[in-house]
């Protein structure tokens, strides 16, 4: 910090997003422009604030608007373990969404939406961002943090069950144990989904299991068919809603399988109907992750 305190804040922004962009193998453009313009603290409020390092939080020595310019989680609520996610790892998840310039984007679980601002920039003013909060704080914050933007709408309700309309892109910010056949059908034609699949634990630092680890699964339509795969490790807040037991289970035992840091191989959602058979990976209605080709 004292290194860049000298520095004015337009500076360390850009520094910032330069080693966002390099620390998540994205290249120059909308994307990293957007994390040099859109200001972190006019959503995170203000400091000082509870970042996290090294597993465990610190806080600020004060209020100067540079200590959230690292890639690094900040803390929402510290009590709850719910933080505004880390920059390079969001910003390596929405490259895979392919982005465009007029797109419409649904962000589900936008918490204070810094990173709805982001994909607002990214798409534009002829694209539009909807995004969603279940938790009322962070949807009232959202609300107030976003209004400036006349292409986001902030709507409090739960994305589990809330119907977004057609979109070009549908980004998860919660853990969830399967795709909703919802999202799938919200697709447009070479529409993209992004969603963390995860196990929840309980473990001592975490009685009530809200945070999950897993993997993101990038879905795509095209024509009639779901190509899929898992891109990435994850580890983030639960979804209060979108978790099924059965499933939970399932998936601990799945991901208990592969090697470490290895992914499935998962090649498609199939959504035709059929029975349970030795490609499908999980298997829900609506829905089946499978190893076979789309």
């Amino acid at each position: 910090m004292t290194l860049t305190r000298h520095l004015p804040l337009e500076v360390v922004r850009l520094c910032y997003a330069e080693d966002v962009r390099s620390r998540a193998n994205i290249p120059a453009g909308r994307l990293a422009q957007a994390f040099a313009t859109v200001p972190r603290e006019r959503y995170l409020g203000g400091g000082p604030w509870d970042v996290f390092r090294l597993g465990d939080y610190i806080t600020t020595e004060d209020d100067d608007p540079r200590h959230l310019y690292h890639d690094e989680l900040v803390a929402l609520d510290r009590s709850r373990w719910l933080n505004n996610g880390q920059p390079s790892a969001l910003a390596a998840w929405f490259q895979l969404l392919d982005l465009e310039p007029g797109n419409r984007v649904y962000h589900a679980g936008c918490g204070v939406g810094y990173y709805t601002a982001i994909l607002a920039e990214v798409v534009g003013p002829s694209g539009n961002v909807l995004a969603v909060e279940i938790d009322p704080e962070l949807a009232k914050r959202a609300h107030v943090n976003l209004a400036h933007l006349r292409n986001v709408r902030v709507v409090a309700a739960d994305a589990i069950t809330y119907d977004p309309g057609e979109c070009d892109a549908i980004f998860i910010n919660a853990g969830v144990t399967h795709p909703q056949p919802l999202w799938l059908d919200r697709l447009r034609p070479n529409g993209r989904l992004m969603a963390p699949m995860t196990v929840v634990q309980p473990a001592p630092y975490d009685p009530k299991g809200v945070m999950g680890t897993g993997h993101m699964l990038l879905v795509r339509h095209v024509h009639e068919n779901y190509p899929a795969s898992f891109e990435s490790i994850v580890g983030i807040y639960s979804s209060p809603t979108g978790r099924d037991p059965a499933f939970n289970a399932m998936l601990g035992k799945l991901f208990q399988e592969t090697i470490l840091g290895k992914r499935a191989d998962i090649r498609s959602v199939r959504r035709d109907p059929h029975q349970p058979a030795e490609t499908c990976w999980l298997h829900g209605e609506g829905f089946c992750l499978s190893t076979e080709a789309p």
